[in-house]
């Protein structure tokens, strides 16, 4: 029997995110994801760390408009849950099909 795992929330407000942004702005941006991640994941893959960075390269640029930023969070929110959880691999490697 597998454990299952409930994924829960990987980004706050926007303004949380521009204070995770700017944190792994200034340098160890792997300790300061890991750290944040750590009661998100089971387990946290440099892979994983990669996606997140990504998600969160992406969601700052729409800091602007909260309703924006909150629509998308939602949906990059469940790409990765999926991504990770459901077909348990990296956004990178996933295939247009997918």
């Amino acid at each position: 029997m597998s454990i299952k795992y409930v994924p829960l929330a990987l980004f706050d407000t926007n303004q949380e995110l521009q204070t995770l942004y700017k944190e792994a702005l200034s340098g160890e941006s792997k300790a300061i994801f890991k750290r944040f991640l750590k009661n998100s994941l089971p387990e946290c893959s440099d892979e994983i760390l990669n996606d997140f960075q990504q998600a969160l390269h992406f969601l700052y640029s729409y800091r602007g408009s909260e309703d924006t930023f909150n629509a998308y969070r939602r949906e990059v929110e469940r790409f990765l849950h999926w991504s990770w959880f459901v077909r348990q691999q990296s956004i990178t490697q996933h295939k247009r099909l997918d």
